[in-house]
């Protein structure tokens, strides 16, 4: 689940609904592709269910959503 830092209030309430339920907020650095040409890289945060990820995992899951999910942003 991508997540904006908890920098604003917010997205702190968002992060803190998520927990909620049950998702871990993933401290690792995330960067979602522009979905238009000319814009920049979105600085995002990954939560994940049921359970944190470690980094390995973290890398797989990144290259699968660059790979499968934001490839034709690339």
């Amino acid at each position: 689940l991508e997540v904006e830092p908890p920098i604003t209030e917010t997205a702190k309430r968002r992060i803190a609904f998520y927990e909620k339920q049950g998702f871990y907020l993933n401290g690792y650095p995330y960067k979602q592709p522009p979905l238009r040409k000319g814009n920049p890289w979105i600085p995002l945060m990954l939560m994940s269910w049921p359970s944190p990820i470690s980094r390995e995992t973290f890398e797989n899951y990144q290259k699968l959503l660059y790979e499968r999910v934001y490839k034709s942003y690339i």
